[in-house]
């Protein structure tokens, strides 16, 4: 969207990972958009210490070359172009090509590399032919709509498939290696500080699958969804230690990948686990319990007031439904008494199946819609 000013805080994702030049230049190109303003300002905070390094490098523009040409880039928009029509055979495919900035840069695509993408979609159930033409598939539709790689939705179709053959919707283990242990864009090693960590995943899962052989791509980010779904307690933090920014990353993403698992099961997989879907963000995303996931979804209540509500006797629905006859307990537990008698209404709206019912929170801003102050009380969802 455009904007008058643009603020870029800083030039690193996560602990170490630096913001390409490129990148910062896309950000800062929303200031002043041409024929929506007259003028934008950007800024962009650099490190004190390296700061005349940065401003030379982030001051200038590198030059631009299109991947276009190569497999793995080309997957994520050849299902898009099918779609329209574009690009249903291989020699459509190069045809369109011939149009783009690779070409123009002389990296032509040939008919043979064409007919390798086509392969590789058709091998991951992303397109199938239809006469004399390609279309994309359910799970196609779903990699070009979330911009996820065809490889990694098939992936966790068949992950999930599998969970559901074998009932294992409950053990974590075997979840979060569906979730994490992707064939694209996870690393491909582990590091020897999470070793130990990872050791300990993969004890879990062969648990639960004695069949499970160790492996190495996608081990961290697997457990990374693993340790996200155990309980954080005050002195054992997810986010903390050797795999926290994993820990992290995972939560961030989760509600992008459970939105392309749903979809895999509404219009491939068909096992109606929309109840398991919504759980798992948000056990994911507050490190909670399956205990929990029921008192998050009350107004005002995240991670701490839940493990208040569930510490003082509060342990369901119908428990804080009840609360009025324990509204001392109640206040206590959660910290206000406006805070109390909105989350008792909520509750009792929906045990009664009312208009009013309580829908589960799926993201952030969610819980962040009932921050407020009441009658000059703190109101914030903890």
């Amino acid at each position: 969207m455009p904007a008058r000013r643009v603020i870029v805080m800083g030039i690193h994702r996560g602990m170490s990972n630096r913001v390409s030049p490129l990148d910062v230049i896309q950000m800062t190109g929303r200031a002043g958009r041409t024929g929506l303003d007259e003028r934008g300002d950007a800024y962009v905070f650099l490190p004190r210490d390296t700061f005349e390094d940065d401003k030379r490098e982030y001051s200038t523009a590198p030059n631009i070359y299109s991947h276009l040409g190569k497999e793995d880039v080309l997957v994520f928009h050849v299902i898009a172009e099918m779609e329209t029509g574009r690009a249903r055979t291989p020699e459509r495919l190069v045809a369109w090509h011939a149009r783009t900035f690779a070409a123009a840069q002389g990296k032509a695509l040939t008919l043979d590399t064409a007919k390798a993408v086509f392969d590789l979609l058709e091998r991951c159930h992303a397109i199938e032919q239809f006469g004399d033409y390609w279309r994309p598939t359910a799970l196609g539709r779903i990699s070009s709509w979330l911009y996820f790689d065809p490889r990694n939705v098939w992936a966790w179709a068949m992950g999930f498939r599998r969970i559901d053959e074998r009932g294992w919707w409950d053990q974590d283990a075997a979840v979060a290696d569906v979730l994490g242990g992707v064939p694209i864009g996870t690393l491909g090693y582990v590091s020897l500080d999470m070793q130990e960590d990872v050791a300990d995943f993969m004890a879990a899962l062969r648990y639960v699958d004695p069949t499970r052989e160790t492996y190495a791509l996608g081990a961290v980010q697997a457990w990374a969804y693993w340790r996200a779904l155990q309980p954080d307690t005050d002195d054992n933090k997810a986010d903390k230690g050797a795999g926290g920014v994993h820990v992290r990353t995972a939560r961030a993403d989760v509600e992008r990948v459970v939105s392309a698992c749903k979809l895999i099961d509404g219009m491939w997989g068909r096992w109606n686990r929309k109840a398991e879907w919504d759980a798992l963000t948000l056990r994911v995303k507050y490190g909670i319990g399956r205990e929990l996931v029921p008192l998050v979804a009350l107004p005002d209540v995240g991670p701490v007031r839940a493990r208040r509500l569930w510490a003082a006797g509060f342990g369901s629905l119908e428990a804080v439904a009840g609360g009025a006859a324990r509204l001392t307990a109640l206040v206590q537990a959660v910290g206000s008494r406006p805070v109390a008698l909105r989350i008792v209404q909520a509750a009792q709206a929906f045990a009664a199946g009312g208009p009013h019912a309580v829908q589960p929170r799926t993201t952030d801003n969610t819980v962040g819609d009932a921050e407020a102050q009441v009658n000059g009380g703190s109101n914030t969802a903890e």
